[in-house]
């Protein structure tokens, strides 16, 4: 070989181990780690790159320079003993930890490894270990403080395996470092209750690096369940590089069952209030309280009397047991008191706690219990009445040392069971007691209807003859008689009237006893009444030589609201008892106001006689039914011993009180007290109905004026009376004696009469269905017939039952000549679409001076009311007006009430009554009058709105 081939095979080898260092050196220096050489005396010949990276110092500028020179001087001892370490160890050498100084910035923790070289130095690696020396700083520091908490504190990496405990972990778990140190928390304590839902949201916040609360069932090194409360917050070091956990749990097993038996109670409570029988408390109560006390088994066991032995009522179980030999065995078996945990728990009537059953001697159940799993029994009775009703029985599957707190609280729940079943009890007796009461209602309620309708079939029944005798005696009295008989058939006139009366009081005090008896609120003098009071008993007065004195009314306001028929229907009575009861002397009539406030007043009237008077001891009982002072005086003055009791009612009724004083044998005065409003309107009260008196021939009325009137009555004697009493008058009737015959012959000729009069009560077709029939056939607009009903059902005969039927007006019998007469005649004139009855006079447009009194002449505040009226007024009209297209006699009756109430804030009269009209007609549902009186009420308002703006204009000027 020559020498020129032996330098190229040199050259090629040096440049192919050039080329092996050059790439060990590039991958030495992609490295994380320093990878470094020494010669024999220590110094640096040879560095990677990541001798740069990690101390910041340049690589070359180290080569050469003692190793020991960037070794933090606190840590050279460590270095050196590396070195010497005898020869004899395995090499490579243990690892170090030290610290490497740094061109600039702290120190950095690494891990040194070394090994001989060849060249008699040492070739090594140094790693970065600062991260982990720093989070092992912060966990000796959590540790220092944890170690001294009674709370269990668990430290861990990121990771989650247990790297450090504290005695209080060991003390709460009974596991110590040793026995957890690299594993996972959450295999350790948990166990097959825990909750699966709570386990997987404590995982994810751990995978996410996140903090979190919870409350988990954990077990122990021995397997007893316990609550922890466990607080978990992430570890960070000063990079924001996650380090690992920590967690601190509390024992909370003693506030969770307390937290646990309030809910238990309060749930209990709650089952108990919401059910209605045992059977759907008793499964509710065990399955609520079972779960939340953590049993496997509940039972409710029920006493029979009969057989003397407990049985099992109620069986609730978890679904692991559900199936066991224990659950059937128990609702097979019978107890007898002193057998069995529930049996002995009914002997001694006190709760018992079985730490485990199945060592109790003596139970039937024992080997089912242990296959099923039970060991912890606990039962209490349920008191009822002093006597056991039965028992509540519980089962746990573990065995558990008495426990007071929780036998207690099962204790009260089954006094709780035990006062719901005695509250039940009751209930069952208050409901069988309802029930009888209600069919005693029913009874007395269809006793009452009955009574009503016999007094209703009396009434008609009697007042029919008596409308019959009157109607005569009136007709008799109209002829030419002597004296004498002129005095004789007065005389029985009079007897009648006394009878009428008579039969007035029993049906008014009915209807009060009923609750049917209604008062009128309308405007009367009281001097008025007084005076017509008077003018009735003068007679009867003056014939025993009586003087009746009415005393000075001064100060009394000119115009009252109230009832003005029935409070003279008191003072009559009164009066009449006075001058019945009295032989001698005077009766003296009074009454006197107090004003309460500025519209009302309150009434004393008084009557006072010179009779016997009344004792003490009486005084209140004649205000009772049938009661009277003295059966003699009734067998020498008559009467029924209602009138006072009549009275009472009626007082009562309106409010007021009455009472009696004075002394035997000078005389008695009755008083009574009312509260009263004052009416404010300009327009007098009405005339109150005069008297009865002598009769006297009524006149006949032009021919012009005469009526056609069609009869319905089916009374021969009434029927006859009516006749004769409307053809003296002038006027023509056809007289029908039935209802039938009566629409037959309307439908014959439906033009030919100008009233209808018909009685109310009459066979196959009564009164009512007679003018529904007509008012059905009769067209929606043109002629209507004005019918007049005559009733002698007085309870039922309510003018708005008759109104609502489609009638005009009624009539009560017996019937007064002169007022039926008046009643009859007033219809003239009435055969349009309206059945509202005519008007005699219309009242004014607007009370002025009574609106400005009212309001202090406040004329600016008078304005302001009317432009709020005038608003309301354009905003209703139109709606009305609409209700009324849409045949709504509802919306128009709201409607129109509104409008009258508002103005009669303004004493707006016309307006007012015609809006009241509105209102009772459509109330009435009588369609056909609805589109006359919108007719008046538009024509009436601009009236209305000019007085209010002339009233309006005074402030101005």
């Amino acid at each position: 070989m020559s020498d020129e081939i032996v330098v190229q095979a040199q050259y090629r080898l040096v440049e192919a181990l050039a080329k092996a260092e050059r790439l060990a050196s590039l991958r030495l220096n992609t490295l994380h780690e320093i990878v470094f050489e020494t010669d024999a005396a220590g110094k640096l010949s040879f560095v990677n790159l990541a001798w740069q990276r990690n101390l910041g110092r340049d690589a070359a500028a180290a080569l050469g320079t003692p190793l020991a020179d960037y070794i933090l001087a606190e840590d050279r001892s460590v270095w050196e003993r590396l070195l010497q370490t005898p020869a004899a160890l395995p090499d490579p050498r243990p690892a170090c930890e030290l610290r490497m100084t740094r061109e600039e910035g702290a120190p950095i923790w690494v891990e040194v490894a070394i090994r001989s070289s060849e060249s008699g130095g040492w070739v090594g690696s140094m790693r970065d270990i600062t991260e982990r020396k720093e989070s092992d700083a912060v966990i000796r520091r959590l540790a220092a403080i944890a170690s001294r908490t009674s709370n269990a504190v668990i430290l861990t990496g990121p990771d989650g395996h247990v790297q450090w405990v504290n005695d209080g972990f060991t003390r709460q778990t009974g596991y110590s470092l040793a026995d957890v140190e690299g594993r996972k928390p959450g295999i350790i304590l948990q166990g097959p209750q825990t909750d699966p839902r709570t386990v997987a949201s404590m995982r994810q916040c751990l995978a996410r690096g996140e903090g979190f609360s919870a409350e988990v069932l954990n077990y122990d090194r021995h397997g007893r369940k316990y609550w922890a409360a466990i607080e978990v917050q992430p570890i960070y070091d000063p990079r924001g590089q996650l380090t690992g956990f920590m967690a601190i749990e509390s024992d909370i097993t003693r506030r969770r069952q307390a937290q646990l038996r309030q809910t238990s109670q309060c749930l209990a409570s709650r089952i108990l209030a919401e059910s209605s029988t045992m059977e759907q408390a008793a499964p509710r109560l065990l399955q609520t309280v079972g779960k939340n006390m953590e049993r496997e088994v509940g039972v409710i066991w029920r006493v029979d009397p009969e057989a003397g032995v407990l049985q099992c009522a109620y069986l609730w179980s978890t679904k692991a047991a559900s199936d066991s030999l224990f659950c059937q065995q128990s609702r097979q078996i019978a107890c007898a008191a002193g057998e069995d945990l529930p049996g002995s728990v009914w002997a001694l009537a006190t709760p018992l706690w079985v730490t485990d059953f199945t060592q109790e001697p003596g139970s039937s159940r024992v080997t089912a219990a242990a296959a099923a799993g039970l060991r912890c029994g606990l039962a209490v009775p349920i008191p009822v009445e002093g006597q056991c009703w039965g028992v509540i029985e519980m089962f746990a599957a573990d065995a558990e040392p008495p426990d007071e707190e929780l036998l207690q609280m099962l204790d009260g729940i089954g006094h709780q069971l035990g006062q719901f079943i005695v509250r039940k009890r009751a209930e069952e007796e208050l409901r069988r007691d309802r029930d009888a009461l209600a069919l005693a209602k029913e009874a007395a309620e269809a006793a009452n209807r009955a009574k009503s309708e016999f007094l209703a079939m009396i009434s008609h029944e009697i007042r029919t003859p008596i409308n019959g005798i009157m109607g005569m005696l009136d007709l008799t009295l109209d002829t030419s008689l002597g004296d004498e008989q002129r005095d004789q058939l007065g005389m029985a006139r009079s007897a009648i009237d006394g009878l009428r009366a008579i039969l007035d009081d029993v049906l008014d005090f009915s209807k009060i006893e009923a609750g049917r008896m209604q008062l009128e609120h309308a405007p009367f003098s009281l001097g008025q009444v007084i005076d017509q009071v008077v003018r009735t008993v003068s007679l009867r007065a003056k014939r025993k030589g009586l003087e009746v004195l009415v005393e000075d009314l001064t100060g009394i306001p000119d115009r009252l609201m109230g009832d003005a028929s029935r409070l003279s229907q008191v003072l009559l009575n009164l009066v009449s008892n006075a001058v019945k009861f009295t032989d001698q002397g005077t009766i003296r009539i009074g009454a006197a106001t107090h004003r309460l406030v500025d519209q009302r007043v309150r009434l004393h009237a008084f009557v006072a006689d010179t009779g016997p008077g009344i004792p003490e001891a009486k005084r209140q009982a004649i205000f009772q039914v049938f009661e009277q002072i003295d059966q003699s005086l009734t067998r020498r003055h008559g009467g029924t011993g209602l009138g006072l009791a009549l009275c009472s009612r009626l007082v009562k009724l309106m409010g007021g009180e009455i009472w009696v004083d004075g002394q035997v044998g000078v005389g008695s005065t009755f008083h009574f007290c009312l509260e009263l409003d004052v009416d404010r309107t300009s327009a007098p009260p009405p005339d109150q109905p005069a008297p009865a008196a002598a009769a006297k021939p009524a006149s006949v009325v032009p021919p012009e004026s005469s009526l056609r009137i069609l009869l319905a009555e089916d009374e021969d004697v009434s029927r006859e009376v009516v006749v004769r009493i409307l053809t003296r008058r002038g006027h023509t009737v056809t007289a029908a004696a039935s209802g039938r015959q009566a629409l037959e012959m309307w439908e014959a000729n439906p033009d030919g009469f100008d009233v209808l009069v018909t009685d109310i009560s009459m066979p196959e077709l009564g009164g009512v269905d007679l003018t529904q029939a007509i008012r059905q056939i009769e067209p929606p607009t043109g002629r209507r017939l004005p019918i007049v009903a005559m009733t002698a059902n007085a309870l039922r005969g309510d003018a708005e039952r008759y109104l609502a039927a489609g009638m005009d007006r009624y009539v009560a019998k017996p019937i007064h000549r002169d007022e039926f007469l008046r009643t009859i005649e007033a219809c003239r004139g009435v055969q349009t679409a309206s059945a509202v009855p005519a008007r005699a006079e219309p009242p004014p447009t607007c009370d002025v001076p009574g609106l400005l009194e009212a309001y202090d002449h406040d004329v600016g505040f008078v304005s302001s009311l009317a432009d709020m009226f005038f608003q309301l007024f354009h905003d209703e009209l139109p709606r009305i007006r609409a209700a009324i297209a849409q045949q709504d006699t509802a919306d128009v009756a709201r409607r129109a009430h509104r409008v009258k109430g508002s103005v009669g804030n303004l004493h707006g009269r016309a307006l007012r009554a015609i809006a009241e009209s509105l209102e009772k007609q459509a109330s009435a549902g009588n369609l056909a009058a609805l589109p006359t009186l919108l007719g008046e009420l538009e024509l009436e308002f601009p009236r209305l709105q000019r007085v209010l703006q002339d009233v309006a204009r005074r402030d101005v000027r």
